[in-house]
């Protein structure tokens, strides 16, 4: 019994710190439970990895606004186009 115990113990501390504190705190009772719990939160962080990509932040200074023209001098220069509110 000690040597499961130790082999259990031993495992969680290999894990990532992001997956080592849910099995930890599961308290698997033999090696085969913590092998499962540790893929079972795995799955989920790579879950909540996918979903989450979605709600990125915009850039708030977006060029789809700007405008370069060409001046008398040669120089580029950027212009503001200013949408209407809808």
């Amino acid at each position: 019994v000690a040597t499961e115990e130790r082999k259990i113990k031993r495992y969680i501390w290999g894990l990532r710190a992001g997956i080592r504190d849910p099995v930890q705190q599961a308290r698997p009772l033999t090696f085969q439970e913590a092998i499962e719990l540790a893929l079972m939160v795995e799955k989920e962080n790579n879950r909540q990895l996918e979903e989450g990509g979605d709600n990125k932040r915009k850039r708030e200074n977006r060029d789809d606004d700007v405008k370069k023209i060409k001046t008398n001098s040669g120089k580029m220069e950027n212009v503001h186009e200013y949408k209407p509110c809808t």
